[in-house]
């Protein structure tokens, strides 16, 4: 970063995801992201259990999700995700 601006060059690669998400679900799609294949949807669930999507490729319109549900009583307290 150089004064407020990112310094872009040809090779730099992109990020480019959608996530969702209710009251019970976190989902996550990724169309590009740098050099990773895969994009997982983890949450962290009101319980203070955590929850964890499957895998899902990047770039081919997949999405992961990650149900609280699965905890009776349990919401969605927060969203994020891993990439490999």
């Amino acid at each position: 970063m150089l004064g407020g601006l990112v310094a872009a060059s040809p090779a730099s690669a992109a990020r480019s995801c959608t996530n969702w998400q209710d009251g019970m679900t976190f989902g996550i799609s990724c169309s590009q992201y740098d050099s990773a294949q895969y994009v997982q949807a983890v949450a962290r669930c009101t319980n203070g259990e955590t929850v964890w999507g499957s895998w899902a490729k990047i770039g081919d319109g997949s999405w992961s999700y990650a149900y609280c549900s699965s905890w009776p009583g349990a919401s969605l307290g927060e969203g994020w995700f891993n990439i490999k």
